[in-house]
């Protein structure tokens, strides 16, 4: 089969040399695997450069442990940047040379999308190779000395993270946050401060909840909790002990309940503030995807809403990470992450539980109460639909978001259609769409 696969490239008219090493990977591929492989060449190798798979898929284990791009697919690449006319410094082919393969995979297809929609220079290829390999910095374990309260007279145990947080914790149904298959939250008190009727911190320990022991790499997925918790910028730390779960640990979302909850009454919250917190939602949502990370499950749980102050934090990072690549999950299942497109289609979830009085789909201006005019459904409608059907992003979510409050009274059909236009519903492809969803120009 390895002679049928180099007799097909020959005939392709595709000339590469193959180092020992990279032949020993292609000898030890299985015959389903050779055909994508060579597909993936000759779609690499005839200028189209989209969805470029490329041995990430295809590749043996050896490849896949090491990670690095082979160096023939490195080489075809920079030929094609300079079909292009993108020329790059020495360190900038330092850079693309340290590429893993999915990364290669992903600035390819970016190039191709850019060059389709009439956007490729070098600042824009500069601005997506940036964008790829830019990493959210990583959250070192804390120390962690915990005292239990068994076998003493005190209610509660007692943790000291790091050099200068002392927490303490009751172990009773009234001290849990929540509990699902994979996590366990418990409340957590400032240790002189335990009689607050309102927890401080949350204690969030990852595993599986009908396993006590330890089970392997589920560090990893506490310390992307808690890079992506501080990346939004709410203080957090991760600890772990000799055969128990780790633990991530962050500070409580005051006066704050989860967006699914019952006895909301967001109903009663007027429209500007309700607008509020979807400003903060979708800042949070676009410091992820600015960052090439997607969150990976927008769903009302993952939601915490403060009513009286009119803003959401976004919470549960198990699933978060940089978009087209496989996350393990606690308990080591696997998810892979498209692209930040999927985050914002199910933002309309959020948006529809922020307006349960509107029923959308129905003919315009239809409800259920007088909560809302006519024109500030409509507001929400045009949000809803754009999330689900357009070139959104959550960038222009948050700028459409911003001016319909800001226009106050002054809100009607012709700004509501100019804002709308110039944010969420715009036609216009750009370079941040381009980034943003890797494949565009293939649809």
């Amino acid at each position: 089969m390895l002679e049928d696969f180099l007799e097909a490239l020959k005939q392709a008219h595709i000339e590469i040399e193959f180092d020992q090493d990279t032949l020993k990977i292609i000898k030890s591929l299985s015959d389903e695997q050779l055909v994508g492989l060579k597909q993936s060449i000759i779609y690499f190798d005839t200028n189209k450069m989209s969805n470029i798979e490329l041995l990430s898929n295809a590749a043996a284990e050896e490849l896949q442990s090491s990670n690095r791009a082979p160096d023939y697919l490195l080489k075809q690449f920079f030929i094609e940047l300079e079909s292009n006319k993108i020329y790059v410094h020495d360190d900038t082919k330092e850079a693309i040379k340290k590429l893993k393969v999915r990364q290669l995979n992903r600035l390819s297809q970016i190039v191709y999308d850019l060059r389709k929609f009439n956007l490729l220079d070098t600042e824009a290829f500069n601005k997506a190779l940036e964008r790829l390999t830019t990493k959210v910095p990583r959250v070192e374990e804390s120390t962690v000395e915990k005292h239990s309260r068994k076998g003493t007279d005190n209610k509660q145990s007692t943790l000291k993270i790091g050099d200068d947080l002392e927490l303490s914790m009751g172990h009773g149904k009234e001290n849990k946050i929540s509990e699902g298959k994979r996590k366990i939250i418990r409340k957590a008190y400032e240790k002189y401060s335990k009689d607050s009727r309102e927890p401080e911190y949350a204690i969030k320990y990852i595993g599986r909840n009908d396993k006590d022991e330890y089970e392997s790499g589920q560090e990893k997925i506490a310390e992307r909790e808690a890079r992506y918790s501080r990346l939004l910028g709410h203080p957090t730390r991760w600890y772990s002990r000799e055969g128990k779960k780790p633990a991530v640990v962050t500070t409580w979302a005051k006066d704050s309940k989860a967006l699914d909850s019952t006895g909301l009454n967001i109903i009663e919250m007027p429209f500007e503030k309700r607008m509020n917190c979807l400003v903060s939602f979708f800042t949070q949502l676009n410091i992820l995807h600015n960052q090439n990370m997607m969150h990976g499950d927008i769903v009302n749980k993952n939601i915490m809403i403060n009513t009286n102050a009119g803003i959401m934090r976004i919470i549960d990072f198990e699933t978060a990470g940089p978009s087209g690549v496989n996350k393990a999950l606690s308990g080591m299942e696997f998810k892979m992450l498209e692209n930040m497109t999927v985050d914002v289609y199910h933002a309309q979830a959020i948006v529809k539980r922020l307006f349960p009085e509107i029923r959308f789909g129905a003919k315009k201006g239809s409800t259920e109460s007088n909560a809302l005019n006519g024109i500030q459904q409509q507001a929400v409608k045009n949000l809803v639909e754009a999330l689900v059907q357009t070139l959104c992003t959550s960038e222009d979510a948050l700028h459409y978001c911003k001016k319909v409050i800001g226009l106050g009274d002054k809100l009607s059909e012709v700004t509501l259609k100019e804002i709308s236009e110039s944010t969420i519903k715009r036609h216009e492809v750009t370079v941040e769409d381009v980034l943003r969803r890797p494949g565009l120009g293939s649809k």
